[in-house]
């Protein structure tokens, strides 16, 4: 059995990990005009961030887009996704398309919940 003993070095600094703490959370809303284009993307700035925010996330609360020429269609395909872009401003990207990409007239929002965390 070998033990192998391991010294520091004489001014090497130890720095613990502060774990971060719940600053607040805030909501972001992402409104989609009337468009054709089946996948787009909308980008808004992030307010109301806490001093201190070292870290955020965000998921998703709610989620509505249709068609606007009021037909019932089916839907090949129907995705949404949010991000943050650092702590400057978040995305959303719908997607709502059947088999007739870049064809259907649609508008829609989406609500997400930012979560900044810090020291």
């Amino acid at each position: 059995m070998s033990h192998v003993a391991q010294e520091a070095a004489p001014n090497a600094t130890v720095t613990a990990a502060v774990p971060l703490g719940l600053l607040g959370s805030y909501q972001v809303s992402f409104s989609f005009s009337q468009s054709s284009t089946s996948t787009r993307t909308v980008t808004t700035s992030l307010q109301n961030v806490p001093p201190g925010t070292k870290q955020a996330t965000i998921a998703i609360q709610a989620f509505s887009a249709d068609y606007t020429d009021n037909e019932q269609y089916g839907f090949g395909k129907y995705a949404v996704s949010m991000g943050l872009n650092g702590l400057s401003s978040a995305s959303c990207t719908i997607t709502l398309r059947d088999n007739h990409t870049n064809e259907r007239s649609w508008e829609g929002s989406a609500t997400g919940l930012v979560t900044y965390y810090g020291a």
